[in-house]
C-alpha cells in the first residue's frame, strides 16, 4: 500500500494554487560543523527550530543524529510538515520521516503493508481524500494509530467501490479521535462503524452526496446522539425533514453543542429551526441557503448566541428582522450572498443589536442603496466589506455611525468611495488601527495616503490598492 515515492509538504509551502514537496534525499558530509552543538540545550535548539518551515526541519533532521532527535521529539516541530502519499502504488516505502500528519490521496490500498506499524505510532491528524479502500482495511490501518485525534475521509470519485461494502465488525474503538470529517457519504452503513469507532468526538462534519435517503437520516441521528456527552461542534451540508425531527427530540441531550452549521431546505415553509431552543449552551450557529420568509419555524429567544453566519439565504419581508430578535447577544455577524430587498431594513435591524462588535459582507446587492436613518453602532470593532452595491451617501452613512471602529476593510464597494466617504474615514473614526481599501478608481495615490498618515494617531496598518 503506498503511492509515488511520499513527500512531506507543509502549509507554509502550499498554496491554493501551486504545492511544494520536499523528497526525502541524502546529504554528503563533506565537512563537521563548525558549532559546538554541546554548547547549546535542547529546548534551545527547539526554540531556534520554530522558525524554520516544514521543508527546512526535514532538512534539518539529516545534519547529524542530535538535531534528528530534537526534531523527532517536539510535537511541535513534527506538526509544520506532512507526509504525502499520492496515485503510483509500490509496495515498500523507505526513508520516511517520522511525522505526526499523513495524507493519502487518489491511492489505491488493497491491504495494510509491513511498514505501516512502525510509521503510523506518531500519527495525530490522517486524511483520506478520494481513496479506493475497504473498510475492513481501513479498520486494520486506523487500530494501529493509538494517539489519532483528527480523521478525514472523502471519496467523491470512488466508483469502484463504495468504502462500505458490507457489516464489518469492529473490535476496538478511537479513545482518543476529537475531530472526524466525512465528505460525500453515500452509504449509511458508514455511521455505524463510526458510531461503534468513536465515543468522544467533540468535532463532526458530515457531508452526504445528494442522492441520500432515509436510512442516512436516521443513522446520523443515531450517530449524533451517541456523542451527546462530548460533542461540541457539529456540521451538516443538509437536513431534512427526517433529520430536523430526530433533532427536535434530542437536541436537549446535546447539552455541550456550541457550534452548529448546517444548510437550509429550499422549501421555506419547512425551513425548522425549534430545535435551537433546546441547546443551552449553542454559541455559534451557522446556516446556508435557502429561503426564509414569515412561516418558516423559529427558535424561541436565543441570549446565549454570539456569532451568525449567514450564507445565500433569500430573506423575505420581515425574516431578517425575525431571526435577529430571537438572538439578542449576538456579537458577530458574517452574511454572505444573502438577498434582502434593501439596506434601510438592514441597517436599521442591526441598530436594534446590543452588542455587535464585528460585521463581515460580502457580495450583498440590496435593490435599495440610498440613505437612511439608522441608530449607531457604537459597539461595532470590526467592518469588512467586500464586493456591496452601496451608495456614497450610505457608505458614509454607515462609517459615520460606527465610531468606535478599530479595524476597516472595503474591498470593490462598487462606486462608492468619493470625498465624503474619505471625509468620514479621516475625521469620523479617531479609533482606527487598521485600514485596508481595495479600490479601481482614479485617485490622487500619495497625497490621500500622507494626509491619512497624518489625521490617525492610532493607525497602525495601512494597504491601498487605489
Amino acid at each position: 500500500m503506498c503511492a509515488r515515492h511520499p513527500s512531506a509538504s507543509t502549509d507554509e509551502d502550499t498554496g491554493p494554487g501551486s504545492r511544494r514537496t520536499l523528497y526525502p534525499f541524502n546529504v554528503k558530509r563533506s565537512d563537521s560543523p563548525q558549532l559546538d552543538q554541546s554548547a547549546l540545550p535542547p529546548e534551545v535548539w527547539t526554540e531556534i527550530f520554530k522558525r524554520l518551515s516544514g521543508c527546512h526541519l526535514l532538512r534539518v533532521r539529516l545534519v547529524c543524529h542530535r538535531w534528528k532527535g530534537i526534531v523527532d521529539s517536539s510535537s511541535v516541530l513534527l506538526a509544520k510538515y506532512y507526509v504525502f502519499f499520492f496515485r503510483d502504488i509500490y509496495d515498500e516505502p523507505s526513508d520516511l520521516p517520522t511525522a505526526t500528519n499523513a495524507h493519502f490521496e487518489h491511492v489505491d490500498i488493497a491491504a495494510v503493508g509491513s511498514w505501516w506499524p512502525s510509521f503510523c505510532q506518531r500519527l495525530v491528524e490522517l486524511e483520506f481524500t478520494r481513496c479506493k479502500i475497504n473498510v475492513s482495511v481501513l479498520l486494520d490501518m486506523l487500530k494501529q494509530i493509538p494517539n489519532l485525534k483528527y480523521l478525514a475521509l472523502s471519496w467523491e470519485l470512488c466508483d469502484r467501490k463504495q468504502l462500505v461494502d458490507c457489516p464489518v465488525a469492529v473490535d476496538f474503538t478511537l479513545n482518543k479521535l476529537e475531530k472526524l470529517k466525512l465528505e460525500d457519504v453515500k452509504s449509511a452503513e458508514i455511521f455505524k462503524v463510526f458510531q461503534q469507532l468513536c465515543c468522544t468526538l467533540k468535532s463532526l462534519n458530515i457531508t452526504w452526496c445528494c442522492n441520500r435517503d432515509f436510512h442516512h437520516s436516521v443513522e446520523i441521528a443515531k450517530f449524533v446522539n451517541g456523542l451527546q456527552n462530548t460533542l461540541a461542534e457539529l456540521t451538516i451540508n443538509d437536513i431534512d425533514e427526517v433529520l430536523i425531527e430526530q433533532l427536535n427530540e434530542m437536541g436537549q441531550l446535546l447539552s455541550n453543542l456550541k457550534f452548529l452549521s448546517y444548510c437550509l431546505g429550499s422549501n421555506p415553509e419547512h425551513v425548522d429551526l425549534t430545535f435551537l431552543s433546546s441547546m443551552p449552551k449553542l454559541e455559534i450557529l451557522s446556516l446556508d441557503g435557502r429561503t426564509i420568509n414569515n412561516n418558516s419555524k423559529l427558535p424561541n429567544c436565543r441570549p446565549n448566541l454570539r456569532e451568525l453566519y449567514l450564507e445565500e439565504i433569500f430573506f423575505q419581508d420581515n425574516s431578517f428582522q425575525m431571526c435577529l430578535e430571537k438572538m439578542p447577544n449576538i456579537q458577530a455577524i458574517h452574511i454572505d450572498g444573502c438577498s434582502m430587498d434593501s439596506w434601510a431594513h438592514f441597517l436599521k435591524v442591526l441598530g436594534t443589536l446590543k452588542h455587535p462588535r464585528e460585521l463581515k459582507l460580502h457580495n450583498m446587492f440590496p435593490k435599495e442603496t440610498t440613505r437612511c436613518y439608522f441608530d449607531d453602532l457604537t459597539a461595532l470593532k470590526s467592518l469588512i466589506l467586500f464586493s456591496c452595491k452601496m451608495s456614497p451617501d450610505l457608505l458614509a452613512t454607515l462609517l459615520s455611525r460606527c465610531p468606535s471602529l478599530h479595524k476597516l476593510h472595503m474591498t470593490h464597494v462598487k462606486d462608492a468611495l468619493n470625498d465624503d466617504v474619505r471625509r468620514v474615514i479621516c475625521w469620523k473614526l479617531p479609533r482606527l488601527v487598521e485600514l485596508r481599501v481595495t479600490m479601481y478608481i482614479e485617485v490622487e495615490g500619495v497625497e490621500r495616503t500622507s494626509r491619512i498618515r497624518v489625521v490617525f494617531d492610532s493607525l497602525e496598518q495601512l494597504k491601498s490598492a487605489v
